[in-house]
């Protein structure tokens, strides 16, 4: 049950329990939840279906087909109910009606390359192999890849080897897959060895094997190399980025670094299987504060299972901090999915080792389920991916409350196994010419090691914070006669432990950034701390969070009587402004200019909107926190004015304050959208064609500005995702009144 739809949507926290209970065997429950869900959303189609697959697994077959046919009449389309209508026809042994589950999807939406690969991979489970050439075809045409094309051939080889009439294969089915490979050759559109073997293949069952001969010895034959193999040139392509990468980062000229991605795309578009290129590439982006052409480079080097821990790392550490959400929710996805199905694979493979007697891989299973459990990367990217998540929808999409509360965040537990942490990065994963004194050193490791365990418990601490900051919120809007009766007394002492270790952990981090290790560029990326540190984002974060252990006490002082309580809480909202400006006046500057003709970056500046982004959420969610307490403080101290019978209610200054605070914090936040106004036109008017690429030929030009290009549109691309987000948050603090 691993397989969802996108996290982002409002259904997939809803399913999200029944999900969980399926995946844990607990069939009832999830059909109990199931039932839940349907009562408020009846025409929530994969509720049905995940009930169904309770009802199935609980021996209740009946009544499961019955309604998993109520939704396949329908003929969904979404990714959800798909998945879950065919695990649930595949529990009950009927593939035949997975086949027409997407039959009718792809009808509905004819131009999907999902639905008709997993039409393809429908027929193939059943053996229709005539429809697998048709789908095969059907998916070429929308989408042109050769392995689609090769499908498809296959599938005539099928259909030749499982006919009845040796005849038939060898006068209808051979030829036509002849033809059509023959047809790629001509037009040079073959990539992969495998298409070369089934050409092989087809000729051999002909018994055309003079032909077959001319395969070999000609150029298809070990001869020359298939583009989807390692070209002879690559690793002078690589020597000569890498001379261009020592350049760049000795003498600063950013003219190193434009030529040096021009070699690496011209490189690739000729050996688009090279990972050394994809991988140099996708530093280089990165560094150059360029995050929208890495997804697919990270895509395209198609990593495997354990892959995902050991290189990971390279794609996740910049995925938030360069302003691209969407493209880091996906990013984290990667790695998350590969976690999670570990987990649940882990356990039936030991489970398999039992029932077949390999006892001797018991051990080595369980090894593995360790090290990944005990993962810094999977612990670093689920924190990462949580507070992702708050900051794009708490208190938009959802309140603060419900969105943890669909974690299942938890102030109180750290789940993080800190004493056990393994780092199992691959740091040596880039091919490496440098000299031994600039070489990767167990030092080095030692300390890329702490400096990220100091990041992730920055990061950690300040989730669970916001965890115990819903739950006070929670506690704030309920009626109750005695804080202990609702424990919030323990909720506070919680929030006041967390708030100490935080206060610690910023102490170390700040020791650990003033001794200033410095990687070799092809080693472990620096994390954000000191950055985090040198912004303010850090101090102004923990200062909003501070503020809540006042904020509760005023809870219980009131508003009767001015007090030193409410002068330092005015004085707090106060100081936050000052810091929110302070980071915002360190994001300004140009994040693209050309400068004696080149094209200089200053990716930092984007870090540093993205920590802006960040502290002011959490300022805004103290803020509405704020609100809650002061709204029925304001509200009974109306009423007792009232029964005074005095003609002017005079506010508080806490409550001018607060005021004050909310016209602030909008101003800011217009502030910012100006700025990132300004530099969208500033961007945009750059003439990158103009540039003068001396010692360039043209096609080396070419490749050069297609790089420049991608950097551009990728500082477009997070610049607008970045105001999107903050127009969001400015319409929430519009709306906090009290």
């Amino acid at each position: 049950m691993a397989a969802r739809g996108h996290v982002q949507d409002p259904n997939d926290r809803r399913l999200r329990p029944i999900y969980d209970y399926l995946d844990n065997g607990n069939n009832k429950m999830a059909i109990q939840q199931a039932d839940k869900l349907l009562k408020k959303h009846k025409d929530l189609h994969c509720a049905k279906v995940l009930k169904a697959i309770g009802l199935q697994r609980t021996g209740r077959q009946d009544e499961a087909f019955t309604l998993a046919q109520e939704v396949a009449t329908l003929e969904p389309t979404d990714d959800n109910s798909l998945q879950a209508l065919t695990i649930l026809y595949r529990e009950m042994h009927r593939p035949e009606l997975v086949t027409k589950l997407y039959e009718a999807a792809v009808r509905k939406v004819p131009l999907s390359e999902e639905y008709h690969s997993h039409l393809f991979m429908a027929y193939a489970r059943v053996g229709e192999y005539k429809k697998m050439q048709q789908a095969g075809m059907a998916l070429y045409k929308i989408v042109p890849k050769n392995p689609y094309y090769f499908w498809s051939v296959m599938s005539l080889v099928m259909q030749a080897i499982s006919a009845k009439e040796e005849k038939l294969s060898q006068t209808m089915f051979l030829p036509l897959a002849e033809r059509m490979v023959e047809k790629m050759v001509k037009e040079e559109k073959i990539e992969a060895e495998a298409e070369v073997q089934l050409y092989f293949m087809i000729l051999e069952q002909l018994g055309k094997y003079v032909e077959a001969l001319e395969v070999v010895r000609g150029p298809l034959g070990g001869s020359s190399s298939l583009k989807t193999e390692l070209q002879f040139s690559d690793m002078y392509c690589l020597m000569a980025a890498h001379v261009y990468i020592d350049l760049w980062t000795e003498t600063g000229d950013e003219g190193m670094v434009w030529r040096c991605l021009g070699l690496l795309q011209e490189g690739l578009s000729l050996s688009p299987s090279n990972a050394q290129f994809k991988l140099l590439l996708l530093l280089l982006y990165c560094r150059l504060g360029a995050f929208e052409p890495v997804v697919d480079l990270y895509s395209s080097l198609d990593a495997k299972h354990i892959q995902h821990d050991t290189i990971g790392f390279l794609l996740t550490r910049y995925a938030e901090p360069l302003g691209q959400f969407a493209a880091a929710s996906q990013s984290c996805n990667f790695s998350l999915r590969f976690f999670h199905s570990n987990q649940k694979d882990t356990s039936e493979y030991i489970i398999q080792a039992y029932k077949y007697g390999a006892f001797e891989k018991i051990p080595e299973f369980i090894a593995l389920r360790n090290r990944l459990n005990q993962s810094l990367h999977f612990a670093q990217v689920r924190t990462e991916r949580m507070l992702l998540d708050l900051f794009l929808e708490a208190d938009i999409v959802l309140s603060l409350e419900e969105s943890l509360k669909a974690m299942s965040v938890s102030a109180e537990e750290d789940d993080i196994p800190w004493d056990s942490l393994r780092d199992n990065r691959d740091l040596t994963v880039f091919t490496n010419w440098d000299p031994k004194e600039r070489q990767l050193t167990d030092e080095h490791r030692t300390r890329s090691l702490e400096e990220e365990s100091a990041w992730l418990r920055i990061r950690s601490l300040t989730l669970r914070l916001l965890a115990a900051l819903a739950a006070l919120g929670h506690a704030s809007s309920q009626n109750f006669q005695s804080s202990n009766e609702n424990g919030v007394e323990s909720k506070t002492s919680v929030l006041s432990s967390l708030l100490s270790q935080l206060s610690h952990t910023l102490q170390t981090a700040a020791h650990f950034t003033e001794q200033q290790t410095h990687y070799p560029f092809l080693g472990p990326p620096s994390t954000r701390l000191a950055s985090a540190l040198s912004s303010g984002a850090c101090q102004c974060q923990a200062a909003a969070l501070q503020l809540l252990l006042h904020l509760h006490e005023l809870e219980s002082t009131g508003f009767d009587e001015p007090s030193e309580l409410q002068t330092q809480i005015c004085n707090v909202f106060k100081s936050l402004v000052v810091q929110l400006q302070e980071i915002l006046s360190k994001c300004k500057g140009d994040l693209l200019e050309v400068k004696g003709g080149t094209l200089k970056s200053h990716p930092s500046l984007l870090e540093t909107l993205i920590f802006f982004v960040e502290t002011v959420s959490v300022v805004c969610w103290m803020t509405s926190y704020a609100a809650k307490i002061l709204r029925p403080l304001k509200t009974s101290l109306q009423k007792k004015k009232k029964k005074k019978k005095e003609s002017t209610i005079t506010l508080p200054a806490l409550m001018c304050g607060f005021q004050e605070l909310t016209v602030d914090l909008q101003d800011l936040l217009t502030q910012t959208l100006e700025h990132i106004k300004g530099q969208e036109v500033h961007i945009l008017a750059l003439k990158l064609t103009s540039l003068t690429l001396e010692g360039h030929s043209e096609e080396e030009a070419s490749f050069t500005k297609t790089a420049m290009d991608k950097v551009q549109s990728s500082y477009l691309r997070s610049l607008q995702e970045v105001a999107d987000l903050l127009r969001k948050r400015a319409e929430t603090v519009k709306n906090l009144k009290i």
